[in-house]
């Protein structure tokens, strides 16, 4: 079986911390005109990645404040964007096939399991493609080919398990000065 870190096409949060230093927020909006999406799951993946380093801590700030902090720099990250040569022109398409912009390994997750699409306000909708264990929003269940317009700080779960977090460009621009 493939492993999530050599089949997905993902950066981590630590990058676009280094980017964001280096921009200003207009600058950082215009180089990434799209959205992010921040996969949640990254306590064991933090902890383990501290293992191999010495974690830093910052002063005035608590032990569990700076672990968790590490843990955030070391999650995830997938760009809302087409990848070249994707065959559905419409739509960013999220599931556990190859051939999605979005590439998501979990048994529970539909081989063409969600998408989004840009609308001509320059907003997202996400749409569940009849996925078999279901698209949630916040919690809700996202009823099947319904499209949910998307806010900032979202949380996306596709299929149960995995658990992301819904940021447009300037909204994850703020996420990442708040963890430098």
């Amino acid at each position: 079986m493939e492993s999530k870190e050599t089949s997905q096409h993902f950066e981590m949060v630590s990058n676009f911390i280094a980017i964001a230093n280096r921009l200003e927020a207009n600058q950082f909006v215009a180089r990434f005109d799209h959205p992010f999406l921040v996969h949640e799951g990254g306590q064991e993946d933090a902890r383990k990645a501290a293992q191999f380093g010495t974690m830093i801590l910052s002063p005035g700030k608590p032990m569990q404040e700076s672990m968790d902090d590490l843990d955030r720099k070391q999650r995830r990250v997938f760009r809302v964007v087409k990848k070249k040569g994707s065959a559905v022109d419409l739509m960013i398409t999220v599931g556990r096939s190859g051939n999605n912009d979005i590439r998501i390994l979990d048994p529970l997750v539909s081989k063409l399991h969600a998408y989004f699409q840009k609308m001509d306000d320059g907003s997202y909708i996400l749409c569940d493609n009849l996925s078999t264990n279901g698209t949630t929003v916040n919690g809700q269940e996202l009823p099947a080919k319904e499209k949910r317009p998307m806010q900032d700080g979202d949380r996306l779960s596709f299929g149960g398990e995995e658990e992301f977090m819904y940021y447009t460009s300037q909204g994850f621009y703020d996420l990442l000065t708040k963890l430098q």
